[in-house]
């Protein structure tokens, strides 16, 4: 909307063209003004001060205008349900403006699966095992690292030593400092070898870890969809879910178990009430902890 607005000073009056709503600041316009029209630079506070309030003026009216026009427009449509399709339509375009237009990332799919699979129970040791191993391997690769690292720079010093000894001190200063530099590059060389062996043994458990929690997930999912299926009466469908063979340890059968007892209590007329209850004899810390071969915790 293009409005005309008149400057009156002293010596004359300036006319001006000004677009609402106004794109720029309105000292730049004033600017603007008072270079197009050749102004005195002590007017220019009295034109600042004359199109604030111009422009403040024509932004009430329009909006004034605004609002009639919109609430002539509601009145105007007598079926209650016509305005409610109204409103939702305008409500649902402006929240889609200015939503994310883009899906759920991988990374939010995964941990919505991994939170669903933890809080189910089903599967929590496997996960635990699983991770477990996959640190595990890691830190066998870092000490793999760490350990080539010092072989390497033993060998560098036993080298540099007996340079020093088969030419006892005929070695310039240059040449010293040019093996250390070479002994130097061949560490850094080694040490981003194993960085990039790392992080490429990471980003495939990660893959894997991912892919195989998305499948559990499915498989929960269609045993939950089998077991609703069935009557009341059938007997319930119990799905275990096999871990990663590949990266789990064996597990140690000689572990000692604890006391424990079952059994069901029917609650309510006619058994409509079920609950299966176990009762434990153990240490409460055992519940916290992870089943593992006992020769694998003591390689970490």
């Amino acid at each position: 909307m293009t409005v005309v607005a008149e400057f009156k000073y002293k010596n004359g009056a300036v006319t001006a063209s000004i677009e609402l709503p106004i794109s720029e600041s309105i000292s730049e316009l004033s600017h603007h003004i008072i270079e197009e029209e050749n102004l005195q630079p002590y007017e220019e506070d009295d034109l600042l001060n004359a199109l604030e309030d111009f422009i403040q003026f024509k932004k009430e009216n329009l909006n004034d205008k605004l609002s009639n026009e919109a609430l002539n427009l509601t009145l105007c449509i007598n079926n209650d349900e016509d305005i409610i399709r109204y409103w939702e339509k305008q409500f649902k375009e402006e929240t889609v403006s200015y939503g994310d237009k883009s899906g759920s990332s991988d990374s939010e799919l995964f941990s919505t699966a991994y939170h669903k699979l933890v809080h189910s129970g089903i599967a929590l040791d496997t996960m635990l095992q699983v991770e477990q191993s996959y640190a595990h391997d890691v830190v066998n690769m870092i000490q793999q690292r760490d350990d080539q690292i010092e072989k390497l720079t033993k060998q560098q010093e036993e080298s540099l030593n007996k340079k020093l000894e088969t030419h006892q001190g005929s070695l310039s200063s240059e040449e010293i400092n040019n093996l250390d530099q070479m002994y130097i590059e061949q560490q850094s060389f080694t040490l981003v070898k194993w960085i990039s062996k790392i992080d490429t043994l990471k980003e495939t458990q990660r893959r894997e870890y991912r892919d195989w929690v998305m499948k559990l997930l499915e498989e929960h999912q269609r045993t939950i969809t089998l077991q609703s299926s069935f009557s009341p009466s059938s007997p319930a469908v119990i799905k275990t879910f096999p871990p990663i063979t590949s990266v789990l340890p064996e597990t140690d059968d000689s572990r000692v178990s604890s006391l424990e007892e079952s059994f069901t209590i029917h609650l309510g007329s006619q058994m409509k009430q079920i609950y299966n209850i176990r009762i434990l004899s153990a240490n409460i810390l055992d519940l916290c902890s992870i089943p593992y071969d006992t020769r694998y915790v003591l390689n970490l």
